[in-house]
């Protein structure tokens, strides 16, 4: 049993009649770890830049996403990492054990005892032991979620990766405190390594994603990044493409990991996307 508390804001920002709006949130189980003033400030950032945006003109270029939106992204990698998923033959991950399924730069863990963390525990949903895993390392597969029925399918221990949704619930493989490791980059150094690119600040419909074939086509908003710079923003932007071949292009991450709930993510580049 533990605490948890939130805090989620929406602020619009308006200029010659125009409005747009942007969000922002956190969760801690402490109220004292709460920012309200920066949620503020995060949401405000987002309204306020996307005032005066324009559409880019179809073509590849550098991707970077938010914290904020990284969230959708994990959720939908840490389900394809459910040996449940695996086993029944709807993760695009299935049979990949030991291969490159991402860029060198990528890593994904797994921490259950990550102090102060929605996520920790040192028990999972049947009583097994919980562990840190580095389910993806260095954007080679390790291992995926077990709980004990898909670990004893496989032949292998559980690595104390069970869940519930209810205490009525059955059990089932998942994440904890799920997260794209940090980098080197600073987020101002990546936005100034980039020459051409978009800073994605809105995500919408990437749990529409084909978990098996790993197509995906999105909608996304944010700002345009020119020579190193923010080039206003960006509405109305169709960004497509293969989640495994977007996660073998990640050329760059930051280190600024934040938590939004149980899933985190710092500032990351995909090198190259089709943008339209």
């Amino acid at each position: 049993e533990g605490t948890q508390c939130g805090v989620s804001v929406a602020a619009t920002a308006e200029r010659d009649g125009e409005i747009q709006v942007g969000s922002a949130g956190a969760s801690t189980r402490a109220y004292a770890e709460l920012d309200f003033a920066q949620v503020g400030r995060d949401a405000a950032f987002r309204a306020g830049s996307l005032l005066g945006s324009r559409k880019l003109p179809t073509g590849r270029r550098a991707v970077l996403f938010d914290p904020w939106v990284s969230g959708e992204l994990l959720e939908l990698v840490s389900g394809l990492l459910s040996a449940d998923e695996v086993q029944r033959g709807k993760s695009l991950l299935r049979g990949k054990l030991g291969k490159a399924v991402c860029g060198k730069d990528v890593t994904f863990i797994d921490d259950p005892w990550r102090p102060g963390a929605i996520g920790s525990s040192l028990f999972d949903a049947e009583g097994v032991p919980t562990r840190r895993k580095v389910l993806i390392e260095n954007g080679v597969l390790r291992e995926y979620f077990h709980d004990s029925y898909t670990a004893h399918k496989e032949g292998v221990a559980s690595n104390g990766s069970a869940g519930r949704s209810s205490f009525k619930g059955v059990p089932g493989p998942g994440s904890s405190n799920f997260y794209l490791q940090p980098g080197s980059f600073t987020r101002d150094g990546l936005l100034r390594d980039t020459a051409d690119g978009i800073l994605v600040l809105e995500i919408m419909g990437m749990h529409t994603a084909d978990p098996v074939s790993g197509e995906f086509s999105v909608g996304v908003s944010g700002i345009a990044i020119e020579k190193g710079e923010p080039a206003g923003g960006v509405r109305g932007a169709m960004l497509s493409g293969n989640l495994l071949e977007m996660l073998s292009r990640v050329d760059g991450v930051a280190d600024d990991l934040i938590f939004y709930g149980s899933l985190a993510a710092p500032t990351f580049r995909v090198a190259d996307m089709t943008v339209a």
